[in-house]
C-alpha cells in the first residue's frame, strides 16, 4: 500500500468519514481525483497532504517527505530518501538521548546545575546531527521543500 493509500485511510479513519468521497468533500477536491492520488495517475500537492494529515491527526511534515519520495523520480525521490534516512537516525539518536537526560526537579538542584544539565543535552544533540550527517544545508534544504510545493 503507498504512502497516500495509508494516509487517506487514517484520515477517513481519524475523521470518521466513511467514504472516499465525504473525505474529498472535506478536503475540496473530487472522489475522481483521490481515486487518481491511490492509483498513482497524479501526483499529491504539498497542501493537500497538509490537509490530510491535519484530519488523520498525524506529523504532516514525515508524510510529506514519504509520499514525495514515493512519487517523485530520479535524483528528486534519491533527496526524499536520503532526507527520510536522515530523520530516522536524528529521531532514533534523540530517543536515546531523551532517555539519559538527567532530571532537573525544582527546589532539588541549583540553577547552575539544572544550567549545565541543558547544556550537556545541547552537546548531545549537536553529536546526534554530526553522527546523523544532518548539516546546516540539509535543514535549509528540508526547509525549502516544505515551504514551496513540488515540482511536476
Amino acid at each position: 500500500m503507498s504512502a497516500i493509500e495509508q494516509l487517506l485511510d487514517k484520515a477517513k479513519e481519524s475523521s470518521s468519514i466513511a467514504s472516499d468521497m465525504a473525505l474529498a468533500a472535506r478536503i475540496g477536491r473530487s472522489r475522481a481525483l483521490l481515486s487518481e492520488w491511490r492509483k498513482g495517475a497524479k501526483q499529491v500537492q504539498n497542501g493537500d497532504i497538509a490537509r490530510l494529515a491535519k484530519l488523520a491527526h498525524v506529523d504532516g511534515g514525515e508524510w510529506q517527505v514519504r509520499i514525495n519520495a514515493e512519487q517523485d523520480d530520479g535524483d528528486a525521490a534519491k533527496n526524499w530518501q536520503a532526507i527520510m534516512k536522515k530523520l530516522a537516525s536524528v529521531a532514533a539518536m534523540m530517543l536515546i538521548a531523551v532517555l539519559f537526560v538527567p532530571e532537573a526537579h525544582a527546589g532539588t538542584h541549583e540553577a547552575a546545575a539544572v544550567g549545565s544539565g541543558l547544556l550537556l543535552w545541547l552537546l548531545r544533540i549537536m553529536c546526534i546531527m554530526s553522527f546523523a550527517g544532518i548539516t546546516s544545508s540539509d535543514l535549509a534544504t528540508l526547509e525549502r521543500f516544505s515551504s514551496s510545493p513540488p515540482h511536476v
